[in-house]
């Protein structure tokens, strides 16, 4: 449970936990790009419409950041 907590602070809300999830299963299912902020974003971009409005690339790149801090 403490590592869920420590990957979640921050991100508790509905919008920062799709965002968490989002960029979670695409460098899950590419984990080459993990380190390619431009890649994650136009592949969270690509995901569908709805997410390339929703998911703003500043907010893309803190969580990236954040996901490759928390994790292994």
């Amino acid at each position: 449970m403490q590592k869920v907590r420590e990957i979640i602070e921050g991100y508790e809300t509905p919008y920062g936990l799709e965002l968490l999830s989002t960029i979670h299963a695409v460098i899950h299912s590419k984990p080459e790009i993990k380190n390619n902020l431009q890649s994650v974003i136009e592949e969270v971009h690509n995901w569908n419409e709805r997410k390339r409005k929703i998911f703003k690339e500043k907010h893309i790149k803190v969580a990236l950041k954040h996901l490759n801090n928390v994790t292994v």
